[in-house]
């Protein structure tokens, strides 16, 4: 194996891995065999030829001891020709350690190949998991830390997901010394969080997972949560990828559980909440069971009377108190945000942000009269816009609205709207647009009024609006009008 003839090292490992592990393994089938090969002057032999010249060398090499610790089963090797000492284990861990460090640890990589770079990183999670290598990790905890976050910036795909789960193992069994290191792990991963390829996406979300919840208490980590991790968590709300959006509700939802700390939980509600508007139907419904999960944390009271209107998908009845109490606590923070999305250049854009509206209306109720103003300048828009989804979404919002906030606050403002009086009450001429609008939610309103006593108290307000000639005449409201009338024989007739 250590000829200086390349021909000679091939043939040599390709014969030392036949009789190991191949056809002629017969002849160290014997109880501790192999054990007794590595430590009789082969182990360390072996290991050099991780930095072998010839590529098909390394790889045998790798190759070798990979099979030494797959066939022991992490300590548990029932073939008692396969156990490896403990002592053994704790020496080939050193030896490969230093070996890979000089391998992976500068840029560009000493090793070429991402072929033998991901058997590497296999090895290498091999002994992180390994019970026997606990004290050689130990040991050399900074090394092993350097090798995983130096190969997250490996261009290969799979050998970025193999860095993710080498490090949830090191956070499985390592715990205090990842939070020592917390900043040299956490950067990479988010790093990968940005690839291109969803299945890297999803493999650092679940070493994120991990990673925050044995970090949270370190000293860094408040600067590392808002400069790094929560932008990064609010972009996979827009994923492409169904199954790295649902990674990412789990992932929040097993933190808000972890974090003790509250000023944390106004950062993941939100992410969680978008779950809410998802075009995915499961995912809204992963999203609403978790956000009513943590709050039964808040508050248990399930006494809570129905619904007094019907709620849109994917609600089945009325959120639990706690969970409204969640919302509610954070509708200043998040309530701005979703109205400017509402008129986001891009149709996804703007559907996600109604629909999320929509969503909050459900949870917040009667708290949502302190917002209906700048709520229904918004609608007055999208509920013109180019997407029937999006137009749809809107004046169900509309009729969420004549549900739960008082007639005399919701009518207030749309009656003088619709005629042509801006909400500022300055008296000018609003644009004819906003008349469209104000009409079109009125609308909805109608349809989402609690009583038929609350529209008897403004119906000959209501037949006075949709009688002035000035909207009768013009065309581009017409259709409104008709619908407003609409809405009030409907009522009337139920």
């Amino acid at each position: 194996m250590s000829d200086s003839d390349r021909s000679i090292r091939t043939r040599a490992l390709k014969k030392l891995d036949d009789a190991l592990f191949g056809s002629r393994s017969i002849d160290f089938d014997d109880p501790g065999a192999r054990n007794a090969f590595l430590t009789n002057g082969f182990l360390v032999p072996l290991v050099k030829r991780i930095g072998d010249p010839v590529e098909k060398n390394r790889s045998l090499a790798v190759g070798i001891l990979k099979k030494f610790l797959e066939n022991d089963k992490a300590g548990t090797a029932t073939d008692a020709s396969f156990q490896l000492s403990p002592e053994l284990v704790d020496a080939l861990a050193r030896e490969v350690f230093q070996a890979l460090e000089l391998r992976l640890c500068e840029t560009p990589f000493p090793e070429e190949s991402e072929e033998i770079r991901l058997q590497m990183m296999e090895l290498l999670y091999l002994l992180i998991c390994h019970p026997n290598a606990k004290v050689a990790v130990t040991k050399d905890f900074a090394r092993v830390a350097r090798i995983v976050s130096k190969a997250c910036a490996d261009n290969n795909p799979d050998n970025k997901r193999q860095c993710c789960l080498c490090c949830v193992g090191l956070c499985q069994g390592f715990e205090n010394l990842v939070r020592m290191s917390c900043e040299s792990l956490l950067v990479p991963v988010i790093i990968n969080m940005k690839h291109q390829r969803a299945k890297v996406r999803q493999s650092a979300l679940q070493a994120l997972r991990y990673l925050v919840c044995i970090c949270w208490s370190s000293a860094n980590f408040d600067e590392l949560m808002s400069t790094q991790v929560i932008p990064a968590l609010r972009l996979l709300n827009h994923d492409n990828s169904a199954a790295v959006r649902i990674e990412c509700i789990a992932v929040i939802s097993e933190w808000l559980v972890q974090i003790t700390k509250p000023e944390y939980k106004k950062e993941f509600l939100p992410i969680l909440l978008f779950g809410l508007a998802d075009q995915a139907i499961d995912i809204q419904n992963l999203a609403l069971a978790t956000i009513e999960k943590i709050g039964a944390t808040v508050q248990s009271d399930t006494s809570d009377a129905e619904t007094i209107c019907q709620l849109p998908e994917p609600f089945t009845g009325r959120p639990s108190a706690g969970s409204r109490e969640l919302v509610s606590e954070m509708m200043d923070g998040i309530l701005p945000g979703i109205l400017k999305d509402a008129s986001d250049w891009t149709a996804q854009g703007r559907f996600r942000a109604v629909a999320l509206l929509r969503c909050i209306l459900v949870f917040v109720e009667k708290d949502i009269q302190r917002h209906v103003e700048s709520i229904l300048i918004c609608l007055f828009s999208t509920c013109r816009d180019d997407e029937t989804t999006i137009r749809d979404i809107s004046l169900d919002c509309g009729r969420l609205l004549g549900c739960y906030v008082s007639t005399d606050t919701l009518f207030g403002v749309l009656l003088p709207t619709a005629i042509g009086l801006k909400l500022d009450a300055t008296g000018a001429d609003s644009a004819p647009i906003q008349k469209v609008g104000a009409m079109a939610i009125l609308t909805g309103a109608i349809y989402g009024l609690p009583s038929d006593s609350s529209l008897e108290m403004y119906l000959d307000k209501v037949a006075a609006l949709v009688s002035l000639p000035s909207l009768c005449d013009d065309p581009s409201v017409q259709l409104q009008v008709l619908q407003c009338v609409q809405a009030v024989i409907d009522r009337a007739v139920r």
